[in-house]
């Protein structure tokens, strides 16, 4: 028995290679194995995935049917804003703070200013986690109103100061004139 595969395998070996058209049935197309059949949703690298498969590389696949490069987002997250506000880069600490003066109004950028200038900038990432762009203005308008509140108000040097000499109004009227 041993001596018959032998001599199969060196007639093998000797024979001219046989084209593989000669095995294909005529009307039907061989697919590769990365080739998902007609409707499957998933796509062609989770087929070839779900079969145990590396996906088949780029240089493979047609022109159509690869995968445009992912762009960048043109506006740069709260939180990554909030981040670069410890850049050593000036110039990108000042770009990170116009940014985020940009999305506020004219009316928090005082505020925002402080907070920007101030080494804790908790409640600067407090202020964007989770939240669209109006629950964001909203919120720093709440802030800095907030902040306004207990700020106690600074007199300028150029107003008087009230003195304390004069009496008020009504109790200088007297008190025959009520």
């Amino acid at each position: 028995m041993l001596q018959v595969l032998a001599l199969l395998s060196v007639v093998l070996a000797l024979a001219p290679p046989i084209p593989a058209a000669a095995f294909e049935l005529p009307g039907l197309r061989r697919r590769s194995p990365w080739e998902p059949p007609t409707g499957y949703p998933n796509g062609r690298d989770a087929w070839a995935r779900e079969r145990g498969l590396e996906p088949e590389p780029d240089a493979v696949l047609s022109t159509s049917e690869k995968t445009a490069p992912r762009l960048r987002p043109a506006l740069k997250s709260w939180r990554r804003l909030v981040r670069e506000l410890d850049s050593p880069s000036p110039r990108r600490r000042e770009s990170a703070r116009v940014a985020l003066e940009q999305r506020l109004p004219s009316l928090c950028h005082d505020w925002l200013r402080k907070q920007a200038a101030s080494d804790d900038r908790s409640q600067l990432r407090i202020l964007g986690i989770g939240v669209g762009p109006a629950e964001l203005v909203q919120r720093a308008m709440t802030a800095a109103r907030v902040e306004n509140i207990h700020e106690p108000e600074q007199t300028s040097p150029l107003a008087p100061a009230p003195r304390a000499d004069v009496e008020d109004v009504e109790d200088s009227a007297g008190p025959g004139r009520r």
